[in-house]
């Protein structure tokens, strides 16, 4: 039998996910970014539909991330497909984390 490696358990109720925001011209954190920017995930989860999540934006020496923490109906068995995005809150202007992310959600252990 193959070892198989996940990101995720299916219907954990617990996990979940930090995202920093990167400025690219300079490669530091996108700060200030607390107070500065808001903060969604694109969460689309196996055979689902995409949604859109607010995340928690972190403050302090976690300022330039946010983090969100998953439902249990988001984690069913599969592929979990992600995209952050940041709104700046003066102008509505908003910022992509590069990418999609796709995690692996691998079954329980009964």
């Amino acid at each position: 039998m193959a070892h198989l490696d996940y990101d995720f358990t299916e219907g954990d109720t617990g996990s979940k996910i930090r995202v920093t925001f990167i400025q690219k011209s300079t490669g530091q954190k996108l700060v200030p970014f607390n107070g500065v920017y808001n903060a969604i995930l694109l969460v689309k989860p196996a055979g689902g539909v995409m949604q859109a999540r607010n995340m928690s934006v972190l403050s302090g020496a976690d300022d330039g991330s946010a983090e969100y923490q998953f439902v249990s109906s988001e984690l069913p068995e599969g592929d979990l497909e992600v995209q952050a995005r940041a709104t700046r809150i003066s102008d509505g202007m908003f910022v992509t984390e590069l990418g999609v992310k796709s995690f692996k959600v691998g079954p329980q252990v009964i």
